[in-house]
């Protein structure tokens, strides 16, 4: 229930700041997977959450700069939300 009220809190909080600071400001935001494991776990950790998403890949940390440099060089962007969580938002 946290993770998906905290998704649910970025999407509301994403549209309505990017309808607020338009045109002078866009916002957007990337709504990350498991990149890191936690303390005292290693990355099988990670493969395990991954096997639970759709796409059941682990998600690395150059795909979220990927889509954070596309969020950055495109100016015609705002007020949206990449999920990189191999589909796990799907689960909602």
């Amino acid at each position: 229930a946290a993770y998906s009220l905290s998704k649910k809190a970025l999407m509301e909080l994403t549209r309505m700041a990017a309808l607020e600071w338009a045109p002078n400001i866009r916002v957007n935001a990337v709504a990350p997977g498991a990149v890191l494991p936690p303390p005292g776990k290693d990355y099988s950790y990670l493969s395990e959450l991954a096997a639970q998403t759709p796409l059941r890949k682990v998600v690395e940390m150059e795909q979220l700069i990927d889509a954070l440099w596309f969020l950055l060089s495109n100016s015609a962007v705002t007020g949206q939300i990449i999920y990189c969580d191999g589909g796990a938002h799907l689960n909602l």
